[in-house]
């Protein structure tokens, strides 16, 4: 049997195309991807709520009961240290690269999807890398 040396070449290209978008997609927060997190999203928003809430409660006056005002409420929130819902840097890197790897291999699931300029931008950029890649 003769076997056929077989070039890496274009699939070695691929898998850097990923690599190097899944960076740039890194420089990129959060605001610029839609239907990423959305779970996370819900869950932020109730921890958001409870803490709120038990901010609001620790400001109220004992015996007057005094209905919390919105400056209470808006000082009760900044009090709030969102840094603890924030996901972790793996979580964030993993997102991006899930997301470049289906718009390097031209699945585009639509499950996370470019919001600004710059990510549509980006993700124009990859796709019509991996098309030259393939093509070429």
């Amino acid at each position: 049997m003769i076997y056929k040396k077989i070039n890496h070449s274009k699939l070695k290209l691929l898998f850097l195309n990923i690599l190097i978008f899944s960076i740039l997609y890194l420089i990129l927060d959060d605001s610029n991807f839609n239907g990423i997190n959305i779970v996370e999203d819900k869950i932020e928003d109730k921890i958001l709520t409870k803490e709120v809430e038990k901010k609001v409660n620790d400001i109220e006056v004992f015996n007057n009961k005094e209905i919390a005002s919105k400056e209470n409420i808006k000082k009760a929130q900044e009090d709030i240290n969102i840094s603890k819902i924030k996901p972790s840097f793996f979580i964030i890197y993993f997102n991006r690269l899930y997301y470049s790897v289906t718009s390097a291999c031209l699945l585009g699931f639509g499950d996370i999807y470019p919001s600004s300029l710059y990510c549509k931008l980006l993700t124009m950029i990859q796709s019509l890398i991996t098309v030259s890649i393939i093509v070429y």
